[in-house]
């Protein structure tokens, strides 16, 4: 890991660890979990994260935020191929 990569994921650790934000996160995390004990045949739900959350914070490169569940024992490359993330 380069110094700059390790920079930016301690800005991002620093914003997502506030308590402002991690109470914004929380009901999306929960309901992402909810629809994964819900659907049992589902091996992983997700939800995007509005960046105004955020409040403005995270770095200019950053143009998404993502809630994964995944549910034990999953394998993500069967799933993740399929979803794209666009910026």
């Amino acid at each position: 890991m380069t110094a700059e990569e390790r920079s930016l994921l301690e800005a991002l650790d620093t914003i997502v660890g506030s308590e402002e934000v991690r109470a914004q996160i929380y009901p999306i995390v929960e309901r992402v979990r909810t629809e994964l004990a819900r659907n049992k045949k589902t091996q992983m739900t997700w939800e995007p994260i509005p960046l105004t959350i955020y409040g403005g914070a995270l770095p200019s490169g950053i143009r998404s935020s993502w809630v994964f569940v995944l549910r034990a024992g999953a394998t993500t490359e069967q799933s993740v191929i399929r979803i794209v993330i666009n910026g």
